[in-house]
């Protein structure tokens, strides 16, 4: 167990990379195999890699009440390129940026459930999730996300059912579906969609079903949905 500790300096070119069984992970500079709450990051991860989960930092156990003041930047991993929750995560504050993260599911974050809010990812890429994952039910808010890249959901992939209100979504792009947004069920609510592309369906956002209000698009572009795809049941 790790409680009310606070973390300072900096975590550059470290590497994970022994083989691991699926249920522990690794974590490129940080794994925590116990509960985890009540702690501070002042630090920024680099250049940090793990063969199996977080590239920056692994969550094995669901944490709660901690802070990250720092930046993620060009961390790797198969999932969770900066950050990876094994399950589900509670009141987490990221005071930094993600920048050039990479991953397969979650080129910066990757998560069972959880909440997350204010802040940027750019240039982050996966082949699910540029910027963010979600493996079940998942909440982005007042989010900016900008020049992500992946197969499915440029920005964010939700497996599940899925909530995003307040963000923007600018230059985000996919050979798939989901320019910006690849989502199963949800609601999309109060963002801006701006330059993003999809090769197949869903130039900004793809939908199984559910809602998109009070949203703007402008300049999105995909084959199908140049803007929204919905394939099944949506309403606008």
């Amino acid at each position: 167990t790790t409680n009310n500790n606070n973390f300072t300096g900096y975590f550059t070119d470290n590497h994970a990379l022994g083989e691991v069984d699926e249920t522990n992970g690794n974590g490129g500079a940080i794994t925590f195999k116990d509960i985890s709450t009540n702690c501070i990051f002042i630090c920024d991860f680099i250049n940090n890699t793990a063969s199996k989960n977080g590239g920056g930092v692994n969550y094995r156990q669901s944490p709660q009440n901690i802070v990250f003041n720092g930046n993620f930047i060009n961390n790797t991993s198969p999932k969770g390129g900066g950050v990876n929750f094994f399950d589900s995560f509670k009141n987490i504050i990221f005071n930094g940026e993600f920048i050039g993260n990479s991953a397969v599911n979650g080129g910066a974050i990757a998560a069972g459930n959880g909440i997350i809010k204010d802040v940027s990812f750019k240039n982050n890429h996966a082949e699910n999730g540029g910027a963010v994952y979600f493996a079940r039910t998942g909440e982005i808010i007042n989010c900016n996300f900008t020049d992500n890249f992946a197969r499915y959901g440029g920005a964010a992939y939700f497996m599940d059912k899925g909530t995003i209100t307040n963000c923007n979504f600018t230059n985000n792009s996919v050979t798939r579906y989901g320019g910006a947004v690849f989502i199963y069920s949800g609601s999309v609510d109060n963002c801006n969609f701006a330059n993003n592309s999809a090769t197949h369906d869903g130039g900004a956002v793809y939908m199984y079903s559910g809602s998109v209000d009070n949203c703007n698009f402008t300049n999105n572009s995909a084959y199908y949905g140049g803007a929204i795809e919905f394939d099944g049941t949506g309403d606008v």
